[in-house]
């Protein structure tokens, strides 16, 4: 590859049509310098017809296209070039992509398509690395990106504040087409929602065929299609989370004769057995066992929210590190729970470890001691806002409804959760649609109970 430099007037320079930077940006602050001192770095350019007899020869910009245009609207007359001989088309494309991904201005959509192109010309992740300066990882990050719905991905981008710590969640779901419909969420409340329930929908895609192949292992049969477990003849005698199977499956009988299993709901496994016939049989109607058949998945769906929500909690309260300006905020949740304790009576969570309290002998002041921890953690902010969460003792069967079981569920107002709510939202916490209608009580659960006529 032969380059010569030489001052060449800015007429014969014409921009290259393949150049991926179609937006030039904001010139003024480049004008303004260059007006005042000169263009220090070359552009690079290649001949168009320079071998052309009776033609004014004209060379094709492949860097600097952005130095050109504001050196034309400085009023320069000529501009420093290296001509380049010998580029292929790919070689020119490569050179001037490499070149865009230095900008600052990038967006990640621009730069999750530059890194794709580059990888479409030929070059591997390990070339583009040692010749763009980005980590390896940093591009196998954007190159995740890149296999997103492109057109999606540009309209978000155009609208919405898009970070890659909310891509990175994306990348956690391995469906495409999932990541793509849960990309729509990216920059709103109910992202990491939608992010936890993909997740939780692949969790159980993979753990069916384990837990089927289980069941036909122990000889558990499937719960008869023409039969009622709603109906007195069955008892219900165990279930378990299928969303974690590993974990729950030792929950599964040791006997297993004459044991049935129901896929209840999505994530619920419910094990069953026939009652002896020295049992009494209660008869009751076709739309009483519908009932009993509604309310029990009401719940279930009223506990897999609370479960869902609670893991979400959680997983903000493991990555939150607080600085010194939220302390404020963060013993805002000290004072609540000594309001809630003086007016709820409410338990606090155990940290009688932390709080130097002698489990095997009763303390009256033991709970005046797990808050007197939390203030004087004062000096490790860190260590502070975890005891207050430990003493909110929020857990995943948090009550949004009353415990009568024997019913649809009915809101109940839980002071202790909604100044949890309130003390996390100052934190950064965002609660999503459904958390906030279920947490409210406005959620469509609640509403079963009044079309159906009450829990009588």
């Amino acid at each position: 590859m032969k380059m010569a430099v030489v001052n060449m007037p800015v007429e014969c320079l014409v921009p290259h049509p393949q150049n991926p930077r179609k937006d030039l940006g904001n010139l003024e602050e480049l004008t303004a310098s260059i007006k005042e001192n000169g263009i220090y770095q070359n552009l690079t350019v290649i001949p168009v017809n320079e071998a052309v007899p009776g033609e004014e020869p004209k060379y094709m910009v492949v860097v600097g296209h952005r130095r050109l245009e504001a050196a034309k609207r400085a009023g320069l007359q000529e501009v420093p070039c290296a001509i380049v001989r010998g580029l292929t088309e790919t070689q020119q494309l490569q050179i001037m992509l490499l070149e865009n991904m230095q900008r600052s201005d990038l967006t990640i959509y621009e730069q999750a398509q530059g890194f794709q192109q580059l990888l479409d010309f030929g070059m591997d992740i390990e070339d583009i690395s040692q010749q763009s300066g980005f980590s390896k990882r940093t591009i196998r990050r954007r190159l995740e990106i890149a296999k997103l719905d492109q057109n999606k991905l540009k309209k978000l981008s155009s609208t919405r504040q898009l970070s890659l710590k909310e891509f990175d969640e994306l990348a956690k779901i391995k469906n495409m087409e999932a990541r793509n419909e849960v990309m729509e969420k990216i920059g709103t409340n109910d992202f990491a929602l939608a992010v936890k329930r993909a997740m939780d929908k692949e969790k159980l895609a993979d753990n069916m065929p384990v837990f089927l192949a289980d069941m036909e292992r122990l000889g558990i049969k499937k719960f008869p299609d023409s039969a009622n477990k709603y109906s007195s003849k069955y008892r219900c005698v165990g279930s378990l989370d299928l969303y974690e199977y590993e974990v729950t499956k030792d929950k599964i009988l040791k006997k297993t004769e004459g044991l049935y299993y129901e896929a209840s709901y999505p994530r619920n496994v419910e094990f069953y057995v026939k009652e002896t016939k020295k049992a009494k049989i209660i008869k009751k109607s076709a739309k009483e066992l519908e009932k009993e058949k509604c309310i029990k998945e009401a719940w279930f769906k009223v506990d897999a929210m609370a479960a869902t929500h609670y893991e979400l909690r959680k997983a903000f309260m493991e990555n939150l590190r607080c600085t010194a300006k939220q302390r404020e905020a963060v013993f805002m949740g000290a004072y609540s729970l000594i309001v809630l304790r003086s007016m709820t009576y409410m338990t606090l969570g155990d940290i009688s470890k932390e709080a130097g309290i002698d489990d095997k002998y009763f303390d009256q002041r033991r709970d005046e001691k797990a808050v007197k921890l939390a203030y004087e953690s004062y000096d490790n902010i860190q260590k502070c806002i975890e005891v207050i969460y430990k003493l909110f003792n929020d857990n995943e069967k948090e009550f949004y409804a009353n415990g009568y079981r024997a019913g649809y569920p009915e809101y109940k107002f839980n002071p202790r959760l909604e100044a949890m709510y309130h003390w996390l939202t100052k934190l950064g916490y965002q609660m999503s649609s459904e958390e906030k209608l279920i947490a409210a009580g406005t959620h469509d659960i609640f509403q079963q109970n009044i079309f159906e006529g009450g829990n009588k």
